[in-house]
């Protein structure tokens, strides 16, 4: 039987249910948003979670009242999130810790190095973060689980899903050329004068690695769901940067395996959101969906749903 979305959506939050008992959950907003539509806070806490709180340094546990504590992130251990992390670690007093990243370890892998190191399985990665926050826990005799669990869809329906985690993704336009030249020059790269003078010329490689990582951190997810739905996939791009997400799902050696094997055919087409970088000067209320957006104020941290003030209709007077 063929695994559906919503399936596939719910797989990961079971897994995670299972880890949460007695435990402080810290989540980041990609995620938060992702459990917002799979079953919300209260899936939390009634997996036995004692509390839920955001993914931010100012949350440490100063009290130090608890002793497991679950991370759950959208993006690498990398950079800023390995900062927080450590911050909240050092400044509490976990003697367990389990953390639930939707970045693979090939993902790690080269958000650590930059790059496939010879010699070095990426599962190694995992490992050495262990070993990291057992420091930071302060006890080398205490617990902890590094987990990879693809967190990153939204089904609204079952023809149809979100990528929080990939809100921030924008294509790169002919104005970043320059930006992108001078970066390689920063990085003492050698820079051709036929090199680097239009947008076809920008390899994946020539970009700021955070934007590296979050296309290897796309085409991750996007094999992961693959997988399981045990797909094999046909892929065109619209965009530049669709180009270079195209190609790098396209050679990714573990997608190759799966495109032998897998049972069922889609097409895949990548568009890149350069219309999006304009929307900003448009105003249209000609649709329901324009006038809820306009008017409607967001929900904190989320980027696909709008708060609703329900006490003018829940208001009662005696």
């Amino acid at each position: 039987m063929v695994m559906t979305l919503f399936q596939f959506s719910q797989m990961g939050w079971r897994e995670i249910c299972k880890k949460v008992k007695k435990a402080v959950v810290y989540i980041d907003n990609e995620c938060a948003e992702c459990l917002h539509w799979n079953g919300g806070l209260m899936l939390m806490m009634r997996a036995g979670a004692l509390t839920v709180k955001e993914f931010s340094a100012f949350e440490s546990d100063k009290e130090k009242e608890h002793k497991k504590a679950v991370f759950i992130l959208s993006s690498p251990v990398f950079g800023t999130t390995k900062v927080i992390l450590q911050d909240i670690i050092q400044n509490s007093s976990f003697d367990y810790c389990v953390l639930i990243t939707s970045a693979n370890a090939r993902v790690h892998h080269f958000a650590k190095y930059g790059g496939h190191q010879e010699g070095i399985h990426d599962m190694f990665i995992f490992h050495a973060l262990e070993e990291e926050m057992l420091e930071w826990m302060g006890n080398k005799s205490y617990a902890v689980e590094v987990i990879y669990s693809p967190l990153f869809i939204v089904p609204l329906t079952e023809m149809m899903f979100l990528t929080p985690t990939f809100r921030n993704v924008f294509p790169i336009t002919d104005a970043h050329i320059a930006r992108i030249r001078e970066l390689q020059r920063s990085q003492h790269k050698v820079v051709k004068s036929q090199s680097l003078d239009s947008l076809s010329s920008v390899e994946l490689t020539h970009l700021p690695l955070e934007a590296q990582i979050s296309v290897h951190h796309l085409v991750g997810c996007l094999h992961t769901l693959f997988t399981q739905l045990e797909i094999r996939e046909d892929i065109y791009s619209l965009g530049h940067l669709s180009g270079l997400v195209a190609n790098q799902l396209e050679i990714l050696p573990e997608a190759n395996n799966r495109r032998k094997t897998a049972a069922n055919h889609c097409s895949l087409i990548l568009i890149d959101r350069t219309l999006d970088l304009a929307s900003v000067t448009t105003h249209d209320t000609e649709s329901l969906l324009d006038r809820i957006l306009a008017v409607l104020p967001r929900l904190p941290g989320h980027s696909s749903d709008v708060a609703v003030n329900m006490s003018p209709v829940c208001d009662a007077k005696v």
